[in-house]
């Protein structure tokens, strides 16, 4: 099985692949090489190809597959441009960076930019709000994990429109191992909501790990929270493989990103 050297070009540089650089390469990557973005890009694709050896070696199927796992390996990352013409995504979005990338990150751009910009506006409306919450529950089975998935689901947008008006809320939910322990199995909720009239209420939520609340917000700033929202988990590259595989099975047939109100309809930007 042959490994490209991909040959990389030049950065892109539009607001939805900044939110890929940061949200992504800059997410797993060390500190000090984040001013060096395509050493952050070979970095992680060094980590991506290592973390295939160990799902293969623990029987992860589509890493048993070898024009699978050979399509995984060579997988093209997102935002640069490269040398290389004849190559496809791997399409293993829960797992693989660049896919990730590719399918959460952009799919949260695409939806949130339209909602929070319209027309010609550089600024979000001043009478609206960009509310980013986040929490981490951590479960000590699979099946309490599962389980999970499916209660308190829109917890954190039913109690927003208990105290404003929510004109569109995005939902994403993230599967992982704790790399400190493996028997800690986490999933993490993100809720990117767009409101009128909130001040605050669940800042003191019990369970949020993350409380931010935006006005008038350009373009960057809004990549920048986007980052935040669908950030990939470095835990995935790095806790223990067996059970990194045990949650990629059960979980694979869970749908982990959705779309209401105002952000239901994407657009390419």
């Amino acid at each position: 099985m042959t490994d490209i050297k991909f040959k990389y070009r030049t950065m892109k540089q539009g607001p939805g692949d900044r939110a890929f650089w940061e949200g992504v390469i800059f997410a797993t990557a060390p500190l000090e090489i984040h001013d060096k973005p395509f050493k952050a890009l070979c970095h992680l694709q060094r980590e991506w190809r290592k973390r295939l050896s160990d799902l293969n070696k623990v029987g992860y199927p589509p890493a048993m597959n070898l024009l699978q796992l050979q399509f995984a390996r060579n997988c093209p990352p997102a935002s640069v441009l490269t040398d290389q013409k004849k190559v496809r995504p791997c399409n293993l979005r829960k797992i693989c960076p660049f896919c990730w990338g590719r399918y959460y990150v952009f799919e949260t751009w695409n939806h949130a930019y339209p909602a929070i910009f319209t027309g010609r506006n550089k600024l979000s409306p001043h009478n609206r709000e960009v509310v980013l919450l986040e929490s981490g529950i951590v479960y000590d089975s699979l099946e309490n994990l599962v389980l999970g998935t499916h209660l308190d689901r829109e917890r954190e947008q039913t109690l927003l429109k208990q105290h404003c008006k929510v004109h569109g809320v995005m939902r994403f939910e993230a599967f992982f191992v704790s790399p400190q322990d493996p028997r800690r199995l986490v999933l993490r909720r993100s809720t990117l909501a767009m409101t009128e009239g909130y001040n605050n209420e669940l800042q003191d939520l019990h369970g949020l790990t993350r409380h931010s609340k935006y006005q008038n917000i350009n373009k960057k700033q809004l990549s920048n929270i986007v980052a935040v929202a669908a950030h990939y988990p470095p835990a995935l590259l790095r806790a223990d493989a067996v059970q990194t595989k045990k949650v990629l099975e059960a979980t694979k047939g869970i749908r982990t990103i959705s779309f209401r109100g105002c952000m239901r309809k994407p657009s390419e930007h």
